[in-house]
């Protein structure tokens, strides 16, 4: 049976939780923040370790969910591109991943299939008034814009630990180690069922 070679692509040690899926060598990689790193990262390790998947994880804010909600994205927007008029230049990208399905969202609690919009930008958001998506991040855009290219399938998992406008850094720090545990159990969970051999 053929190894599925994932990259789990985390912005910083402090995100980076271990994972392990059946049929698969997943190897991390640690990528910084903002997508001009994490594009530059993800492009080196992509070309070097061709693999067949690519999964974001990390934390977010959002404008519209509860902190410990785990968001699957696979659907991405730059939110400084999303202002321009230049109109060549695309602020959207969706990813078609043939796994996706296997990595649920978890809703208060509730594992759901629904997948969200990850909005990216250099910048850390503090208030949510009209911020587009449900998970806000500095890297995920980019990342998905590198695997379009090279055409590999990407997913973005974003743990929430912040509600925009409600609480800031502060929290953000404070809910790394919860992160960290979530995240944990959440690829356990995924690793009972998960199929390399969907596609």
């Amino acid at each position: 049976m053929k190894t599925l070679k994932v990259i789990a692509a985390f912005a910083l040690p402090a995100e980076q939780v271990a994972i392990s899926l059946p049929g698969c060598d997943v190897r991390p990689l640690i990528t910084r923040i903002s997508q001009p790193y994490a594009a530059a990262a993800l492009a080196k390790a992509i070309s070097e370790e061709q693999p067949d998947l690519v999964v974001n994880v990390g934390t977010a804010g959002t404008p519209n969910h509860n902190v410990g909600d785990i968001l699957v994205g696979t659907e991405f927007i730059a939110r400084d591109l999303d202002k321009s008029y230049i109109t060549s230049i695309s602020a959207h990208v969706a990813s078609e991943c043939p796994w996706a399905a296997q990595f649920p969202s978890v809703v208060s609690g509730v594992e759901t299939q629904e997948k969200f919009l990850v909005n990216s930008g250099d910048n850390f958001v503090l208030a949510g008034d009209a911020i587009k998506g449900d998970a806000i991040d500095m890297e995920a855009f980019a990342e998905a814009v590198v695997c379009r290219t090279f055409g590999v399938p990407f997913v973005s998992i974003k743990f929430i630990t912040d509600v925009l406008g409600r609480n800031s850094v502060e929290a953000w720090e404070a809910k790394l180690a919860d992160a960290r545990a979530a995240l944990e159990a959440y690829f356990l969970r995924v690793a009972e069922h998960f199929d390399p051999k969907i596609v």
